[in-house]
């Protein structure tokens, strides 16, 4: 029970308190000291890690890291640790971003529900596509198929290219769950732990209204010189579809000539322009306009910017371009390609862009809080003007605006940097179309965005501003649904016995195998929603039982000729299964009795120990040889470079898919040790 609990070996002394405890509730105390150890979230995060196909690396030809994937391994540990209600889990993971009363650390301030939509970013992903929209189709549809098998039991993806063969899922229902994640955006999301940086932030408004208001006495006024056929201009603030994340960008552009605290050789701001400064250089955000469809091979940007900023073209979803620009040279503009000398200067997105004319498209700006980046104009073609027309009395005294930018900058210097996460974020709402044969150069009717149809997906009511994925997440938790519960609870039986009431843990289909007891699995999922969802709740009911404490060797009331005529493969349970130990307990157990394995939980992965011998293109730098003095859990899972061959206990086994030493998915070096 302990290595099922918390994954590591009793210690002699918990050994010895239990066999001298004779007081009947000597076992109860026994689970409730593992279900509260900071190791049972280790543990039981394993298992979710691996149905999330979790990774720090992309794969493919370099195995590119991952950015922040550390941070959804430590929110599992503590979602498991805290006994986060399932159905708020569940909620998290296909909706975190949307919940308007998210779930944040106390301790650390780190908004949790945001973190745990990081899990849609975890598969392979290759840095220079040649059919990027394909590309994103395959994407995609490994993220529909991590879905629906972890939450649903079903293998939804069986239906991207034709009706399923054996369910009753149509091609329809898939690209209808598509349309789910074609509304959604990567970001590299920026949250204020503690609220900081929104604290900070509400007296730099106030000091920039005031010195604002200097320009304003002044009768400063400019002449901005819109073009009517732009993409995108501000004079009339921000265009339907254009969003900003963070904290440098504010929610509207200049409605008046205003001040940019951030800026000290070109304080003044014409009012139309979105300005990542005017509170101060030290800020980061995101400005994003709408998808649109790309109609010319050149995008023209009227924009003055300084310091780590940058500009994009996201084509199809792509965002490999921080790793690689081979394909996409000319879609992106960054640091000294955006630094203008305070002026506005026309700045073109070109090179590779004429290759995805008739792509959907969208323009992200990035202020990295280093700097600043004002966008005016966001056009097809170029207008003739270069400069605005600013009328400065000749009684302005600039010098006049110091005192404000330095009582700004003093405060500015004292604000801590965002901490960034990997999220799923609401993009412009949009349906997906059927693809015939699974091609995307082959579209068909276009589908609503709900559930599955024989679920009754069909009446979901999904709304034409959002992506729609708060409603699916909360209809998947509905008292209604049929499977979420009874899905889960088959995954835990199966961790705890080997094998689930239902044995296909990932297909509750036409193909999965039937139940062994399909009543108990019905009360088992019935009794987890009423008692709120608790997994520790799930787990203690499940360890407590009888069928759990039974001996691996059958009872000799039972006769062997009735075992064999009933449950000669013990289905039923008539004894206990004997089961293989996973490798990462097989390792913490050596490092455990050794003393030298090391109890901190969470943190940045420990990089792969690498020997000279293994080179090839994309070779990451080494990690230490003994794993970071035996950390546990936190080292680099890596899909390319994995450990050596001569270290076949005491390192451990980075794999997409854990399992059992007999899975061909297993890693080949665990094979041969």
């Amino acid at each position: 029970m302990t290595f099922d609990l918390i994954g590591l070996p009793p210690s002699p002394e918990e050994v010895k308190n239990f066999l001298t405890d004779e007081d009947e509730g000597a076992f109860e105390r026994v689970v409730e000291r593992l279900l509260a150890s900071p190791h049972y979230g280790e543990k039981w995060a394993r298992h979710w890690m691996d149905l999330m196909r979790y990774g720090e690396g992309y794969g493919h030809e370099f195995d590119y890291s991952i950015p922040h994937a550390w941070r959804y391994r430590d929110y599992l540990i503590q979602a498991f640790n805290e006994d986060v209600p399932y159905d708020q889990f569940l909620i998290e993971h296909v909706a975190g971003d949307q919940i308007e009363k998210p779930r944040v650390d106390p301790e650390s301030g780190i908004n949790q529900s945001l973190v745990a939509t990081g899990s849609w970013w975890l598969g392979e992903s290759v840095h220079a596509p040649t059919d990027v929209r394909g590309d994103e189709v395959l994407r995609m549809d490994n993220q529909i198929d991590v879905f629906s098998k972890s939450f649903l039991g079903l293998t939804v993806s069986c239906a991207r290219c034709h009706d399923h063969k054996f369910d009753a899922i149509s091609t329809a229902d898939f690209y209808a769950l598509a349309g789910f994640l074609q509304s959604s955006r990567r970001t590299e999301a920026l949250m204020d732990p503690h609220g900081k940086i929104a604290a900070g932030v509400a007296q730099l408004e106030q000091i920039q209204s005031e010195a604002s208001h200097l320009l304003e006495e002044a009768g400063i006024f400019d002449l901005p010189p819109g073009s009517p056929d732009a993409i995108a201009n501000f004079d009339g603030g921000l265009p339907a579809g254009w969003s900003t994340e963070g904290f440098a960008f504010p929610s509207a552009p200049t409605s008046s000539i205003a001040v940019a605290l951030g800026d000290a050789e070109n304080p003044i701001v014409p009012r139309g322009v979105v300005h990542s400064g005017l509170l101060a250089d030290r800020l980061s955000g995101y400005l994003r306009s709408p998808t649109f469809t790309l109609t010319e091979p050149e995008i023209h940007l009227r924009v003055a910017g300084k310091g780590n900023v940058s500009a994009r073209v996201v084509i199809d979803g792509y965002y490999m371009h921080s790793f690689h620009q081979l394909l996409f040279g000319g879609t992106i503009l960054q640091g000294s390609a955006l630094d203008t000398g305070g002026k506005y200067e026309w700045k073109t997105l070109g090179g590779d862009l004429r290759k995805y004319v008739g792509h959907q498209v969208y323009l992200e700006f990035e202020d990295k809080g280093e700097g600043y980046l004002a966008i005016d104009e966001v056009s097809y073609g170029r207008a003739e003007h270069s400069s605005f027309n600013l009328l400065v009395p000749d009684r302005f005294d600039a010098s006049s605006l110091q005192p404000y930018q330095k009582k700004a900058a003093a405060i500015a210097e004292g604000l801590p940097n965002a901490v960034r996460t990997l999220a799923l974020v609401d993009g412009t709402p949009e349906n997906d179309y059927v693809h015939i044969r699974g091609s995307h150069r082959s579209l068909g009717d276009e589908v609503t965005r709900r559930g599955l149809s024989a679920l009754d997906g069909e009446e979901l009511s999904v709304p034409s501003d959002a992506s729609g994925r708060l409603e699916l997440a909360k209809s998947l938790v509905s008292g209604g649904h049929p499977l979420t519960a009874r899905v889960y609870v088959n995954r835990l039986w199966h961790y705890l016995f080997g094998v689930g009431i239902v044995p296909s843990v990932d297909d509750f289909g036409v193909m999965g195998q039937q139940p062994s007891h399909l009543e108990l699995l019905d009360w088992l999922a019935l009794d987890f929603a009423e008692k709120g969802w608790s997994t520790k709740e799930m787990i203690r009911q499940l360890v407590l039982s009888r069928t759990y404490r039974q001996s691996c060797v059958a009872d000799p009331a039972n006769s062997p000729s009735l075992i064999e005529q009933v449950d000669p493969s013990n289905i039923l349970l008539h004894k206990a299964r004997v089961r293989r130990l996973p490798a990462e307990s097989i390792r913490d157990s050596i490092l455990s009795v050794s003393g030298t394995l090391n109890p901190k939980v969470g943190g940045g992965s420990v990089p792969v120990y690498l020997t000279s011998f293994m080179e090839g293109r994309g070779m990451p730098q080494s990690g230490p040889l003994d794993g970071g003095g035996g950390v546990v859990s936190i080292w680099r899972s890596s899909a390319t470079f994995s450990r050596p061959l001569k270290l076949p206990l005491i390192a451990p086994f980075p794999s997409r898919r854990l399992a059992v030493v007999v899975s061909p998915m297993c890693p080949p070096s665990l094979l041969r040790s």
